[in-house]
């Protein structure tokens, strides 16, 4: 036969002298406890805050005159696509094992760390927003990786303080990877995952997309400038390893233990954004370069000119009337433009040719001049770059190799 004890209390106020009562303080463990308290941080679903969040805070403030924690991370719910509560007898949701099997468990873990729910907020799940990560960043990265071994067989991993970085791309990348450094400190160390892992999206994107696209040529040169290029973005590829491990462990873990021959990147310390030195001048010139070639680039599509057409000149005009672009980042608009030559004609109204095509900037940039003139030398080069692009888009068919040679007709 049971009979119910008088001394039966709200199951809460157990709950909430957990900081305390796990270790059995004060009567054992009191040094323990004393370096534990408060914690960093509790975190746990929104309606926690008028239930163990709450309690937590009042036993601990009267015992101890403070609150047990330091911050407080909610997470809202997660709904189905149509906002709908997810429910078994409705059957309105993915089925997570399926969701991981199709896009890996780092996609789905990223998603959710930078969606909405990790504020509070409610989320309608989707899995069009996992393949999306999926793309945008395993994807992406893996391809960046995967075209760094097609060329590099060694493992090394290079201190920042021992990389001979001169190219202007180079110096570029390297500035873009500390500016993330810092940011995704900054973020994470006030538990913003959402904003930190947007930082660490668009780094990737600028990784593949500019600097990778750009340095393909040096990187296939198989001299002492590929191998400079090599170890730049060796170095890079283990850095944002160390970046992305929280929110893709995997794929984090693979990159590094891959380019570095280390055990593992959950092993490494997290970078030291103090002793950065952040080249914002590289930073702001790269801007500047990126806003004409998207500007002249507009400027082709409207006239219906592919870019292997190459063109005779262009020049910029800056907001800032007393500055310029140095040589080399000129010579990077001309390649990804193919435009010959900065023609500062093209400023005076009179010298200018009539093809040429003036077009205001929108925000380094106060104006910018193409020449559109095709000269028969110009079309004969086009025509060349035409056949290039249809044998490289035959070889990709085929499934040639770099270096394997082929006979054409």
């Amino acid at each position: 036969q049971m009979s119910r004890i008088p001394e039966v209390v709200d199951c809460w106020v157990e709950s909430g002298s957990m900081p305390f009562a796990e270790l059995h303080a004060p009567f054992e463990n009191q040094d323990l406890f004393n370096n534990r308290f408060p914690s960093d941080f509790v975190v746990k679903y929104i309606p926690q805050t008028r239930a163990w969040f709450y309690v937590m805070h009042v036993i601990s403030t009267i015992i101890f005159g403070k609150a047990p924690f330091k911050n407080v991370v909610t997470t809202g719910t997660i709904l189905a696509e149509d906002g709908s509560k997810m429910s078994k007898s409705k059957n309105n949701y993915p089925d997570p094992n399926k969701v991981i099997e199709k896009y890996g468990a780092d996609a789905l873990r990223f998603y959710l760390l930078t969606s909405p729910v990790v504020t509070g907020e409610d989320l309608n799940f989707s899995e069009k927003g996992v393949a999306d990560i999926g793309r945008k960043v395993n994807s992406l990265l893996y391809n960046v990786w995967s075209f760094y071994r097609m060329y590099e067989k060694d493992q090394f991993l290079v201190a920042s303080s021992e990389l001979r970085v001169e190219h202007v791309l180079d110096k570029w990348i390297v500035a873009r990877l500390n500016q993330v450094q810092l940011e995704v400190t900054k973020q994470l160390d006030v538990y913003n995952t959402v904003k930190a892992g947007k930082s660490i999206v668009d780094f990737i994107n600028d990784l593949s997309t500019w600097y990778l696209r750009r340095s393909r040529e040096r990187l296939k040169l198989q001299n002492g400038e590929s191998k400079q290029v090599a170890r730049v973005l060796g170095f890079v590829l283990a850095e944002t390893a160390k970046l992305l491990a929280p929110f893709m462990p995997f794929l984090a873990d693979f990159i590094y233990k891959d380019v570095t021959g280390k055990e593992s990147v959950h092993l490494e310390q997290w970078v030291n954004v103090e002793g950065l030195n952040i080249d914002n001048q590289v930073l702001d010139n790269m801007e500047i370069v990126r806003e004409a070639v998207t500007l002249g680039l507009a400027v082709r599509k409207s006239k219906s000119l592919p870019v292997r057409q190459p063109l005779l000149a262009l020049a910029l005009e800056l907001q800032d009337a007393k500055s310029e672009l140095g040589n080399e980042y000129s010579q990077l608009v001309l390649d990804e433009m193919n435009v010959k030559q900065v023609d500062k004609n093209l400023f005076d109204r009179d010298l200018r040719p009539a093809e040429a095509v003036v077009t205001p900037g929108t925000k380094a940039v106060k104006t910018f001049y193409l020449d559109l003139n095709i000269t028969p030398e110009l079309k004969q080069e086009g025509l060349a770059r035409e056949l290039e692009r249809a044998i490289q888009d035959l070889r990709k068919k085929s499934g040639l190799k770099v270096g394997e040679l082929v006979d054409v007709y």
